[in-house]
């Protein structure tokens, strides 16, 4: 959660950028888009693995899944009515409604980041850390492998639907942007033989 934001906001922005030629923005947005969402999906889960170490009982961990949940949507709603003028308004004070976008790309992706520091702050103390732990005497848990937790992860059922899913969506949309591309530049190009 405080890593990975800051690498977000970079990565993000080259999705609505235009640099060189065609064929040469193309490939940044897609590897901007690809990059991101790979990067984005560690601070998310991040995110979302607070709940259980927030909650101490099944209730509070729903009452704070569903808060997620609506605040999310609420999110969406917001952007919905805030961002195609704040891109126009900024395509206009800098000349170049691509420049708006990427601006707009940014500002948000910073809006992200700083909601992100601000919940590691708020919830600091609330897990021990392994210094806390050794002074304590508490008994200190085993390190797990990579192998261990990627074994864990797919053995677990929701956790595994959940990663199946979010990557399933992220290939959806990849696919999307791609046959966009298609349309736009292949499609196009057949007219004129």
């Amino acid at each position: 959660m405080l890593i990975a934001p800051p690498i977000v906001v970079i990565l993000y922005m080259f999705q609505f950028t235009k640099i060189g030629p065609e064929p040469v923005a193309a490939f940044i947005v897609c590897a901007g888009f690809i990059l991101s969402h790979i990067v984005w999906n560690i601070a998310w889960v991040a995110n979302v693995s607070l709940i259980p170490v927030l909650a101490n009982n099944p209730d509070e961990r729903s009452f704070l899944a569903s808060r997620r949940g609506t605040w999310t949507a609420l999110s969406g709603v917001f952007f919905s009515y805030i961002g195609t003028p704040l891109a126009l308004y900024l395509g206009k004070v800098t000349n170049n409604p691509v420049l708006g976008y990427t601006l707009l790309a940014g500002l948000m992706a910073l809006t992200m980041m700083i909601g992100y520091w601000i919940v590691f702050k708020i919830t600091d103390g609330y897990e021990p850390t392994d210094t806390e732990t050794q002074k304590t005497g508490a008994p200190v848990s085993e390190k797990v492998t990579v192998i261990a937790q990627v074994v864990g992860a797919y053995l677990s059922g929701m956790l595994a639907k959940a990663l199946s899913s979010r990557t399933a969506s992220v290939y959806g949309l990849f696919g999307l942007a791609a046959s966009l591309i298609i349309c736009k530049y292949v499609a196009m190009n057949l007219r004129r033989y």
